[in-house]
């Protein structure tokens, strides 16, 4: 048990085992969890559940303590959880993957109606973004321009209950991947139109896309996307 390497996928865990497993890491790259407890969607701080709020704050110590070794995070979507501090010291960084459903740990920020466009974090080492949980905040803030993996995978069973604004609109999605030279992967469930889709958009090592939504915002897309002949496509419009 005193190799290291045993050590580095670190579920948050309540009691002293997960500042017991970070000990025994030492300096390796680490996988963080923290999954399991149901978030219902839509709700805010007040709901967590005790021991949820243990784990989270045992998340954030991890968080300010050990993010420069932290190479994959799978967490809530919380949004306050990512700051732009914490984000640009993430030097290792290279997986950041939602679950779970979304809310605030703090009060959030008042909206501006979209009117200022989300600037990305600074992220050194990001590869991969993935979500697979109903947000309750915009996601540009994680579309680092370094990226080669986009999913952005909805539960479309709840979208009569979300906001707008709480999903990636087609123009947003444009303005995100025309900045990002590397993309390989793009999964994304197309919500709101929200406008065009806009010029086309060149993606030169895309290698799989994969698009689900409304037949009309699922062509608008296609058709303003240029990459290689030989990727693999599927729809689901």
């Amino acid at each position: 048990i005193s190799n290291t390497s045993l050590w580095t996928h670190i579920p948050i865990l309540v009691g002293e085992s997960t500042t017991q497993i970070l000990r025994r890491a030492g300096d390796r790259p680490l996988t963080i969890t923290l999954t399991g407890d149901k978030i219902h969607f839509g709700t805010d701080r007040r709901d967590v559940t005790p021991d949820m709020q243990t784990k989270l704050n045992i998340l954030q110590y991890i968080l300010d303590t050990h993010i420069g070794t932290i190479d994959t995070l799978v967490v809530p979507a919380i949004p306050d959880l990512i700051t732009p501090l914490r984000a640009k010291a993430a030097t290792q960084l290279q997986t950041l993957l939602f679950v779970n459903d979304s809310f605030w740990l703090h009060q959030p920020p008042l909206d501006d109606n979209g009117n200022n466009e989300i600037v990305p974090y600074e992220f050194p080492t990001l590869d991969h973004f993935i979500c697979k949980t109903q947000p309750c905040h915009s996601l540009a803030h994680y579309f680092a321009h370094n990226l080669r993996t986009l999913v952005l995978v909805y539960n479309h069973g709840a979208l009569h209950r979300a906001l707008p604004d709480w999903f990636t609109s087609v123009p947003e999605l444009s303005r995100a991947i025309r900045r990002m030279p590397l993309l390989e992967t793009l999964t994304v469930d197309l919500c709101y139109p929200s406008g065009p889709f806009g010029t086309v958009v060149r993606l030169p090592r895309l290698r799989e896309l994969r698009l689900s939504g409304e037949t009309s915002i699922c062509l608008d897309v296609l058709q303003n996307l240029s990459f290689p002949r030989d990727i693999r496509i599927e729809l689901d419009c």
